[in-house]
């Protein structure tokens, strides 16, 4: 008989066991649904982030990229497409994660500060991505005079502190989210690996504005 009783008590306790175990596995789903169902976007207040395409945007892309990664080059053509078919929906917020084995990459990322400051972000990260396999301070500065910068302006920005602590804190938040490479992209605060084909992004892009109607 005790053994009979020990042996029930043994049964319950594992069955028991697993209905714990099967609940808690049923209640950890409803918060990853909740996560891809109500996506976050940032509210932009810096006046130095740099930002191209909607103001209000019902989608956000953040990508952390570094101008001597040629992946990130061919990442910035996709996303080019992307603002261009989407300019009143979609926001581009390009974030610093410059390489250590990089060395022009932090001198570009400065160059792309001080050239947002004059309205022309846009172009200098174009530019800077199409010369990057030379890319060094020279043609940095070159192609801001190019662009026409006010080159007085620049050179201070290119020096200012606050430029340079906002591409240390772009890159620690980087590293906050466990970053190993880039381009890094989010979409409306998940990651998203098909950065390369603007039509795997724009497909995303349809299935949230889907979800906002």
């Amino acid at each position: 008989m005790e053994n009979k009783s020990l042996f029930g008590l043994i049964v319950i306790t594992i069955l028991v066991i697993w209905g714990l175990v099967a609940w808690g596995s049923k209640t950890s789903a409803p918060s990853n649904n909740a996560a891809t169902n109500n996506p976050q976007i940032e509210k932009i207040t810096d006046s130095d982030e740099l930002t191209i395409g909607a103001q209000n945007p019902q989608v956000q892309i953040i990508e952390y990229s570094d101008v001597q990664c040629s992946a990130c080059a061919i990442a910035n053509t996709a996303l080019n497409q992307i603002i261009s078919q989407n300019p009143d929906t979609v926001q581009l917020v390009y974030r610093h994660f410059p390489l250590s084995y990089h060395p022009f990459a932090k001198p570009g990322a400065l160059g792309l500060q001080a050239a947002f400051r004059q309205g022309k972000f846009r172009e200098m990260k174009d530019a800077l991505f199409e010369r990057q396999d030379t890319l060094n301070q020279e043609i940095i500065n070159q192609t801001a005079q190019e662009l026409g910068l006010n080159m007085e302006k620049y050179r201070a920005d290119i020096t200012d502190p606050k430029l340079i602590s906002k591409i240390e804190q772009n890159f620690q938040k980087g590293m906050t989210l466990k970053i190993t490479g880039t381009p890094t992209i989010y979409i409306n605060g998940a990651e998203f690996k098909n950065f390369a084909d603007p039509r795997e992004i724009q497909k995303k892009i349809d299935e949230i504005a889907g979800e906002k109607r």
